[in-house]
């Protein structure tokens, strides 16, 4: 996607490929839920790629992910700006109570 515009169609192409592979492994067990919309939830819209952060080059994906092991959301920011990936963790909340 490096050199893709940062548009609704890249965004959506994004969040398809890493909601399959999320998918895979929520359904391989490394992720928990009783569904996958439990499991695991994508944002790459306008709300997190915005004019400003396009205007600096950047493409932002934030994913929610419950790991089988500790039974917790673990909320990550990945971005890709200057040829370097960029991985923040965001927070943590229990399960069920976000």
């Amino acid at each position: 996607m490096v050199f893709e515009p940062n548009t609704p169609h890249t965004r959506s192409t994004v969040t398809a490929g890493i909601g399959r592979f999320l998918h895979q492994l929520w359904t391989q067990g490394a992720l928990v839920g009783p569904s996958a919309a439990a499991a695991y939830a994508v944002v790459c819209d306008d709300t997190n790629n915005t004019p400003t952060t396009q205007a600096m080059g950047q493409l932002i994906a934030h994913l929610a992910l419950a790991p089988s092991t500790p039974f917790e959301f673990v909320l990550l920011r990945l971005g890709l700006s200057d040829d370097s990936l960029d991985v923040q963790e965001r927070g943590v909340i229990a399960a069920g109570s976000g």
